[in-house]
């Protein structure tokens, strides 16, 4: 693809206002569209920017640029820490002096390393970290614990539709009772949602579910196999960010059943547990095998087939497989349909579909992954592989130790109000 055929975007630097024309590939994201901005709007090394729209929406930095749309359209560039910084400031002004170096104090404690940090690399995965996290929080990097860990392990996951495997494979697990909650063993989270109606129903359903799959009857089977490589371990401070807060304190101004809506509203945008354990940096390749078939059989048959084709696939690396782009994706991804069928007892015909996801994107095979995740800028952020339970941290104790940082007590009511809220549940 030629230069000229290279889309470019309208980058507007929030607090100046100053306005710069960006070209970038359109096989890019939206991460390194922000760190070309960078330079030229004269964001510091150790800002943590994010993009978003006129509609306020925050744009995933893991979006890819050709997904953006009109590039006639302005997008906006802000830099977190000035967020805080502001709010802060407006704080001070209004407290007494005592209680301004009791701020000032938890302040430098629990936010020092994105203003101090002199680590290029801890530096960069803070900012990757602050794109690729959940909605409504913010992640530092505790120095002291980033080390080296290289280690790489291969999970593989059955499905009985990508629907179900969409919903369990992504950054938040759901579930209906917490306390019969656990990580799967191969999956790696961000967070928990857990639906109102926690603590009200039993997992025997589940349970029974999974006892009767391999036997049920099915069209669809979903094999999976996924590679982690691990290059880099920390630990990380969690807070809330600016627009979690300030969603939080709206609620505290209804009453009764609306309120009630709201808090649910509230939890199911930014989940109700949040991980708070060991993190890496390196990434992931996964192969999916999607295994259908024209007539009913047994789950256990048709799962077979695509287990196959994912270790056929895998071994091949999925090259000179005449692979073909799949847009749309927050992650690389891209499809191939394997043109053999095969024909079981029941005379049904099955068709394998074979798809690649990785992160970083654009992966096709798990050597292309170790060769991307050498560069540092490359790399991406993940939790621990089946983490446990105590790993995450109910939401409201994150509100509750921010409301004690910052002395806000607008803070320490909701998070009072959202824990009461879950054990009514």
């Amino acid at each position: 693809m030629s230069a000229q055929s290279n889309p470019k975007f309208l980058i507007k630097r929030h607090d100046t206002g100053k306005v710069i024309r960006i070209e970038i590939e359109e096989d890019k994201q939206i991460f390194d569209l922000l760190e070309l901005s960078r330079e030229r709007l004269n964001f510091d090394e150790d800002a943590i920017l994010y993009m978003y729209n006129y509609k306020e929406e925050v744009i995933s930095q893991g979006v890819y640029v050709k997904e953006l749309g009109d590039p006639r359209a302005v997008w906006i560039l802000k830099d977190i820490r000035m967020e805080e910084k502001e709010k802060r400031k407006e704080k001070a002004d209004d407290n007494p002096p005592k209680r301004l170096e009791q701020q000032a104090g938890s302040d430098d404690k629990s936010k020092g390393l994105p203003l101090d940090v002199r680590n290029d690399e801890i530096r960069m995965l803070t900012r990757k970290m602050n794109s690729e996290g959940l909605e409504g929080f913010l992640y530092e990097i505790i120095p002291e614990s980033y080390t080296d860990h290289s280690h790489s392990t291969c999970y593989e996951h059955s499905f009985y539709s990508e629907e179900k495997r969409k919903s369990i494979q992504g950054k938040v697990s759901t579930t209906d009772n917490w306390d019969s909650w656990q990580a799967e063993a191969n999956l790696s989270i961000w967070g928990v949602h857990v639906g109102a109606s926690a603590g009200r129903r039993t997992s025997i359903f589940q349970q029974e579910g999974k006892k009767k799959q391999r036997k049920e009857k099915t069209c669809v089977a979903v094999a999976t196999k996924t590679s982690f490589h691990r290059m880099k371990t920390f630990r990380v401070n969690v807070k809330l960010s600016e627009r979690a807060m300030k969603d939080a304190k709206h609620i505290l101004y209804s009453l009764g059943l609306e309120r009630e809506q709201a808090i649910n509203e509230f939890i199911n945008k930014y989940c109700s547990y949040v991980y708070s354990g060991p993190f890496y940096a390196g990434g992931w390749f996964r192969i999916v095998a999607t295994a259908t078939s024209d007539k009913a059989m047994e789950f256990a048959a048709l799962y077979k087939e695509a287990t196959e084709q994912t270790k056929t696939h895998w071994s091949a690396g999925l090259g000179g497989c005449g692979l073909t782009t799949s847009g749309g994706h927050n992650m690389g991804s891209s499809i191939q349909t394997n043109g053999q069928q095969s024909q079981q007892n029941t005379k049904s015909s099955v068709q394998v579909h074979i798809k690649k996801e990785s992160s970083p994107g654009n992966i096709s095979s798990e050597d292309g992954l170790e060769t991307k995740i050498k560069d540092v800028a490359s790399r991406t952020i993940f939790p621990a592989i089946g983490a446990e339970k105590t790993q995450f941290v109910p939401i409201y104790e994150i509100f509750e130790n921010q409301a004690e940082a910052n002395n806000d007590k607008e803070l320490a009511k909701f998070s009072l109000v959202l824990r009461l809220y879950k054990k009514g549940e």
